[in-house]
């Protein structure tokens, strides 16, 4: 995956390094954390779904960047894309130790691509870390929580001094 840039002068590229808080294995393939960086749509990232869970997926950049706009691709297209209800998309910046919430995703009845893709706003917020973080508590939450993703994308414009 190389870094392009989109329509609006704002970077689209590949994290220097992804984890993510576990991985779900699946027919003997880890459903790993660099799966959703990977430009594949025939592969995905799984966290292992929990109750009572912090669950979370990292993007870290070796520079500061200005974010715009993350785009997540869920895996699901049925009832179990509802494990990553009331995920939230954070900005944060290890240099100034903060942490800001870009947005939260309410999954959508859609059983499309075009439907399970999310474009969350993170107006310009700077930092070098994207979190995914959801927690589902029993009793609150149908599903068990989990993150799964197709693919997840940035767009960011540089240089930032933030």
């Amino acid at each position: 995956w190389t870094e392009q840039m989109d329509s609006e002068d704002l970077r689209v590229g590949k994290p220097d390094s992804v984890v993510q808080s576990s991985t779900l294995s699946w027919s003997g393939m880890a459903q790993s954390a660099d799966l959703a960086v990977d430009g594949e749509m025939a592969t995905s990232s799984h966290t292992t779904c929990a109750w009572d869970t912090d669950i979370w997926y990292l993007m870290q950049f070796d520079d500061i960047r200005c974010f715009e706009e993350v785009v997540i691709i869920n895996s699901y297209l049925n009832y179990n894309a509802y494990r990553m209800q009331d995920l939230g998309v954070h900005v944060r910046n290890t240099k100034t130790d903060t942490d800001s919430l870009c947005g939260v995703i309410r999954v959508r009845e859609d059983s499309t691509i075009e439907g399970q893709t999310y474009k969350v706003s993170c107006d310009g917020m700077c930092g070098n870390s994207v979190m995914l973080r959801v927690r589902h508590n029993r009793g609150e939450y149908s599903y068990m929580g989990c993150i799964h993703m197709r693919e997840i994308e940035v767009h960011y414009s540089e240089p930032c001094s933030s």
